[in-house]
């Protein structure tokens, strides 16, 4: 499997460590939502609930007098609607990552630099005595593991509704501080107040935040619980001077190693910046504006001297995209910018939407290889049947994301209970790579089949159809058009 082909996996289930080391993975995720019914669904709530505001606002104040009273909505539905999961929930949702396995796979100095500043923010709320139980991921660390972060798109984040059994507050989905910062930004976006030029998110991979700037005004998404304009941050500082403005944000902020933006990213550890000099100082001024004074991790690495890496996107492109009336639109524009710019976060957008029909769909089998869920239940089959009975326990036969033509992966199709004949054979293929029972042999031999009518997986001489999770003697002649057939991923993926 090529370099490319594994970053377009890492799009297509973008994690903590994968982020960390490509953070356009977030500006993907982004420009996925933008694509998403789900996503302008979101913004009609958030319209409807910004209009009642407006009408109960004194002086007869409403959306049509600025951003403001959107912004602020955006926050606070956010803030009722999301629940926010603790590390230690992300363990019990999506699993522990062997961080051996990790860094043979990701490169060790990438995976324990990630580790290193995620342990310091635990230490330091450790020494302060705010770190509760849930977040305490220390004694993890110490043995090797970390819980398996999953950044997701809206539909994703919302397909977690099928599992909470939660009653009149129930909430609309599951979050991490990257979805928040992500879906912040998207829904600014969409309520059409904020262009794609003027979306930062910027933070470690201990914490992400998002800044959206339109006309000279930001306004800070900080996670799901807090929110400022210009005004409100001023007031919290109570203090323009840079030292004190320095402290009330590393009291937010544990750490700044990274801006990211969808016209590239600067990280400071390595001090490298895919932004222009004139992008990353547009940036730069938004933040100093914002906050009211330079923040120091940026000055300092202006005065150690910045590697500019350059990044083949423009304005022009992005401009194009904030035209776009509706998620059909974006997806149409969004697939012409692919084109023009391919290996461009345009490209991996698609793969992060979970589009079936890209230029390199194996690149989902890389990503389902490396699902926690599946390979556990995988660990355990010792026969055909038994990996049948495992795809026979999926119970639903729709799509998380209402849509045949996106692929769900298999860990998304046992956690939420439901999957199409697509997605379920995704599973039951992933299932028998993984599965002891299959010598090398067999496993390099598997193919998946989708066709008009149904989806197989092919083993050896035989094919299973999943609708009917019959076995067929014969692999030559399957009922139904084929419309897409994929070669067996590399052993890298399985490593």
């Amino acid at each position: 499997m090529s370099a490319d082909i594994s970053r377009l996996s890492w799009a297509a289930r973008p994690a903590l460590l994968e982020a960390a080391r490509e953070p356009d993975l977030l500006m993907a995720l982004l420009l996925a939502d933008l694509m998403s019914p789900s996503l302008w669904d979101f913004r009609e709530k958030i319209r409807l609930k910004t209009a009642a505001a407006g009408a109960a606002a004194p002086h007869g104040r409403s959306a049509d007098n600025g951003p403001e009273l959107v912004m602020e909505e955006i926050h606070d539905y956010m803030d009722r609607h999301l629940f926010h999961a603790s590390p230690r929930e992300v363990e019990e949702i999506w699993g522990c990552l062997d961080l051996k396995e990790e860094r043979a796979r990701l490169g060790s100095h990438e995976v324990d630099y990630v580790v290193a500043v995620i342990r310091r923010g635990l230490e330091e709320r450790r020494e302060m005595g705010i770190l509760s139980g849930k977040q305490d991921i220390l004694p993890l660390i110490d043995a090797g593991a970390f819980p398996d972060y999953e950044y997701s798109t809206i539909d994703v984040i919302r397909a977690h509704r099928r599992r909470l059994h939660r009653g009149k507050h129930k909430p609309l989905g599951i979050t991490s501080c990257a979805d928040e910062a992500v879906l912040s930004a998207a829904l600014a976006w969409a309520a059409g107040h904020v262009p794609l030029e003027g979306v930062v998110v910027f933070g470690s991979p201990l914490h992400y935040t998002t800044l959206v700037e339109r006309h000279g005004r930001g306004y800070w998404f900080n996670g799901k619980h807090e929110y400022h304009d210009a005004d409100s941050w001023a007031r919290e500082c109570a203090s323009t001077d840079a030292a004190a403005v320095q402290k009330a944000f590393a009291a937010r902020q544990q750490g700044l190693d990274r801006l990211v933006t969808p016209l590239g990213g600067h990280r400071f550890h390595t001090n490298e910046s895919t932004l222009s000099p004139a992008r990353l100082a547009r940036t730069d001024e938004w933040l100093t504006r914002f906050f009211g004074a330079e923040l120091r991790q940026i000055a300092e690495a202006r005065e150690r001297g910045i590697r500019f890496v350059p990044d083949p996107l423009d304005e022009a492109c992005l401009r194009t995209l904030d035209e776009a009336p509706d998620a059909a639109a974006a997806r149409r524009r969004l697939k012409e910018l692919a084109g023009e710019y391919p290996g461009s976060v345009m490209e991996l957008a698609h793969y992060a939407f979970r589009d079936l029909w890209v230029e390199h769909p194996e690149a989902y089998v890389e990503a389902a290889a490396r699902g926690h869920l599946t390979r556990k239940r995988a660990a355990g089959i010792i026969s055909l049947p038994g990996a049948l009975d495992v795809v026979r326990e999926v119970a639903g036969r729709d799509s998380i994301f209402d849509d045949l033509e996106r692929i769900a992966l298999p860990d998304e199709v046992l956690l939420f209970g439901t999957g199409t004949h697509r997605d379920r054979a995704l599973l039951l293929y992933t299932l028998l790579r993984h599965a002891p029972y299959l010598d090398r042999a067999l496993k390099d031999a598997l193919q998946l089949v989708f066709t008009a009518a149904d989806s197989f997986v092919l083993v050896g001489e035989a094919a299973i159809g999943v609708t009917e999770l019959r076995r067929r003697e014969g692999t030559a002649e399957l009922p139904g058009r084929v419309l897409l057939r994929l070669p067996p991923p590399s052993a890298v993926a399985l490593s």
